[in-house]
């Protein structure tokens, strides 16, 4: 049951995630999104992209960092039925990364490093972002892992460079090990 809204001693019900969702609560709205997205057989919830994305788009223009970030890569990729739409997701990735959030930093570091998401390769922007993101670090995705980002970034980054993969080892290793000594190898690079 999500427990991080109401009192963390009464069991959640739909009925509460509804009003709170209703009431403009950004984290509701976040969670009714996913909750469409996937389907929730305890809260007897289909599937159903469509309301997913309208909570998700609610949830961001709330400030919502997890769905301004998920917003902005479902915008890349065209997962959930969300309309592929660059702008979109470098508008909804820089918003999120402006309020500090390490992920989509990390996504905009992404689309610079790959030269996608209609933004060209530039190796000093994708740098810049990624120290950003060590230096936000501590607020990002809980399931973020090195592995996943490392397997991101090679998918979405064909024919790397020397100097390429040095930013990308540099960054892996601080997400691997977010001591000082990896963000200051990170920033000599």
């Amino acid at each position: 049951n999500p427990t991080i809204i109401g009192n963390k001693e009464k069991k959640i019900t739909i009925e509460d995630i509804q009003r709170l969702a209703d009431r403009g609560n950004p984290e509701a709205l976040n969670i009714l999104s996913w909750m469409y997205f996937v389907g929730d057989k305890e809260f007897k919830i289909e599937k159903n992209n469509e309301k997913g994305i309208h909570y998700m788009i609610k949830a961001a223009e709330k400030n919502q960092v997890n769905s301004m970030t998920d917003l902005g890569w479902f915008s890349f990729t065209g997962e959930y039925g969300v309309k592929k739409d660059f702008k979109k997701a470098v508008y909804w990735n820089e918003k999120a990364s402006n309020l500090k959030f390490a992920t989509a930093t990390y996504n905009i570091g992404l689309f610079y490093y790959a030269g996608i998401a209609d933004l060209p390769k530039d190796l000093i922007k994708a740098k810049k972002y990624w120290v950003l993101s060590a230096e936000q670090w501590k607020n990002r995705n809980e399931d973020t892992t090195a592995e996943g980002l490392l397997e991101e970034i090679n998918q979405y980054s064909s024919n790397q460079t020397k100097e390429m993969m040095i930013l990308r080892d540099a960054y892996i290793d601080f997400v691997r090990d977010p001591s000082s000594f990896n963000l200051r190898k990170l920033k000599s690079i």
